[in-house]
């Protein structure tokens, strides 16, 4: 293989070795005007010569441009001392930074702003044809509103007849209470005083008690005439016992007397035994005054008596109506109560405040079935938060307190500031589609008023508006979040079955 070197003038190439030769020095460059190509002289003289001819100005060329000036070195030196330094130190501080320089994480989901107790679904237990429609999509209710009536009118029809059933026993359990009281006059309970259904029944009841108190009254007035009757008669036998004992003690004196002229001899025997006839007869009429007055006495007392007992028995009549009637009420208030429930049930009421939306009936004679949606009712007095669904591998970075922020999209999302607010609530269990091909987390984050910024607070949330939820991590530095990746590659490397 030919061998080719450099020099200021030709030698042979046969020439014994001299050691390495001696590089130029900067400072004294070679000149490249001396400098040929010179071959061999082992080669041939053509191939030398046409080889000069072809490579050496352009070898010469490149030596010339490869030849260092010692001014742009020193500037190259200068140059690089005052660029690599900064750049080393800015690499050191951004290392450092990347390192110790806290950021905080986030779990971004795609959210939308809800009802805190989302949009209430109305619906009908039993179902049946609908007989009125008295609201219509976006009209505002209040709760207990009506707002569809559904059924037919035999519910009705059995409410009225127990509800009057019960008005009835109630006013006769009312009336049997005053005559267990001797009551003067019968009072009907203050909630049916004046309630135009129960007035026939007062009219009836109070008619009762005015013809039993008066029936019992009579009777009462009758015994008490005879009562007193009795007692004059006793009064007129005392007289009389009075009158006949005077009469009596006056005999006695007059039958002594003439008891003291006969043992001298002055009256005659006959008239003494007249005198003593009439002192017998004396006495024997004060025993029958005392007997026709103690007969007197008997009597007024039974009489008496009787009064009482009649009393006791309108009481007693009384109490037995009055255990009866409450009994019927306890029952009839019992029975009521489903037949109530059923009446009222037909009468579908709004739930809460709030706006009608998606009414599902479409006029009165529809035949809706049990527990079918009939409309939604959108509360507008619940408080509006933020409802997100997270990936179930990022539910170990929520829990209920945690920050978030909240940013509402729109045209200008970019432009909007995030909206801070706090986790309210996170699914204790993850939830799935009918599918379950798609499983999450449902989070709620609950934004203050306050925080929201002056053109969003004029313009109300509403329920439906999308949103972002950036739910705070925990903070790490650049480094770690770089390194995380090779990290988890390193724990599952070489694991292959």
């Amino acid at each position: 293989m030919a061998c080719w070197k450099l020099s200021a003038r030709s030698q042979p190439c046969c020439a014994p070795w001299r050691g390495p030769a001696r590089r130029p020095s900067v400072r004294q460059p070679l000149p490249t005007q001396a400098m040929r190509l010179q071959p061999p002289r082992c080669m041939p003289a053509a191939r030398s010569v046409a080889m000069s001819k072809t490579h050496a100005p352009t070898l010469a060329l490149v030596l010339q441009q490869a030849a260092p000036d010692p001014t742009a070195n020193t500037q190259l030196r200068r140059l690089a001392r005052h660029t690599l330094w900064p750049l080393a130190l800015a690499a050191a501080l951004a290392f450092t930074w990347s390192a110790l320089a806290p950021l905080s994480g986030a779990v971004i989901a795609p959210a939308e702003v809800k009802v805190e107790l989302n949009r209430k679904t109305v619906q009908h237990a039993e179902g049946g044809i609908v007989r009125e429609i008295l609201v219509r999509d976006g009209q505002s209710v209040r709760a207990g509103d009506p707002l569809l009536v559904i059924g037919g009118l035999r519910s009705q029809a059995e409410l009225a007849l127990l509800q009057d059933q019960l008005r009835a026993a109630r006013l006769r359990a009312a009336r049997a209470e005053a005559e267990a009281r001797m009551a003067t006059s019968f009072v009907p309970p203050p909630d049916m005083a004046h309630d135009p259904e129960a007035a026939e029944h007062i009219v009836r009841e109070r008619a009762v008690f005015d013809t039993r108190r008066l029936a019992l009254q009579e009777q009462i007035a009758l015994l008490g005439e005879q009562v007193r009757q009795a007692e004059a008669q006793v009064a007129a036998f005392q007289s009389q016992i009075e009158a006949t004992s005077r009469s009596a003690s006056l005999s006695d004196e007059e039958l002594a007397l003439n008891q003291r002229l006969a043992r001298e001899g002055f009256v005659s025997r006959a008239r003494l035994i007249g005198l003593q006839r009439v002192s017998s007869d004396y006495a024997s009429r004060i025993g029958e005054h005392r007997s026709d007055q103690a007969q007197a006495r008997q009597r007024a007392g039974e009489l008496r008596a009787r009064i009482a007992q009649l009393r006791l028995q309108q009481q007693t009549q009384a109490t037995d109506e009055l255990r009866d009637a409450t009994a019927q009420v306890r029952e009839l208030t019992e029975r009521l109560r489903p037949s109530a429930d059923e009446v009222e049930r037909q009468t579908v009421r709004a739930p809460v405040d709030g706006t009608v939306m998606a009414l599902h009936v479409a006029a009165p004679g529809a035949v809706v079935g049990p527990r079918e949606p009939l409309l939604d009712v959108v509360p507008v007095r619940e408080k509006l938060v933020i409802g997100a669904r997270i990936a179930t591998q990022d539910i170990e970075h929520l829990h209920v307190g945690g920050a978030a922020d909240v940013r509402l999209l729109g045209a200008d999302a970019l432009r909007r500031p995030l909206i801070p607010g706090r986790v309210t609530f996170v699914s204790p269990d993850r939830m799935s589609d009918s599918t379950g091909a798609h499983t999450w987390f449902d989070v709620t984050v609950e934004v203050e008023r306050s925080a929201l910024p002056a053109e969003q607070a004029a313009q109300p949330l509403q329920p439906g508006m999308p949103a972002e939820v950036y739910i705070i991590t925990s903070e790490r530095s650049l480094l770690e979040y770089l390194a995380e990746p090779l990290g988890l590659f390193t724990q599952r490397a070489l694991r292959e079955p």
